[in-house]
């Protein structure tokens, strides 16, 4: 089963990169027991082609990832401090510890009481 991971607010898409600003629980995912930094400081780079199909990366708009996508192969650079120092994570960290939610079923449709 695929779903779909929020992570942060697109920043920029330049070509096939995507550029997020992320959220500080989203980089102790990808950095463990790194100490807590003001959120939408740090930068994340990675390709398009991890995005979810069905939420294409807009700027401004929340960006998700496929989580189909990140289980092969999920690389990434991380601007941590937002001053251009790039470091390599793997993206599958964010699938650790995941239970996704089934999706919501389809609301049955039927006759409404009239009063």
């Amino acid at each position: 089963m695929s779903y779909d991971i929020g992570i942060g607010l697109c920043a920029g898409i330049e070509g096939a990169n995507i550029l997020v600003k992320l959220d500080s629980a989203v980089v102790s995912k990808l950095i463990p027991k790194q100490p807590w930094r003001k959120s939408g400081t740090s930068l994340l780079q990675f390709k398009s082609d991890l995005c979810s199909p069905r939420r294409p990366p807009a700027v401004g708009s929340e960006v998700y990832l496929d989580s189909a996508a990140l289980a092969k192969n999920a690389p990434a650079s991380l601007d941590l401090a937002g001053n251009g120092v790039l470091t390599r994570v793997d993206l599958r960290a964010l699938m650790s510890n995941l239970n996704p939610m089934p999706a919501p079923s389809a609301a049955a449709k039927g006759r409404s009481a009239r009063w």
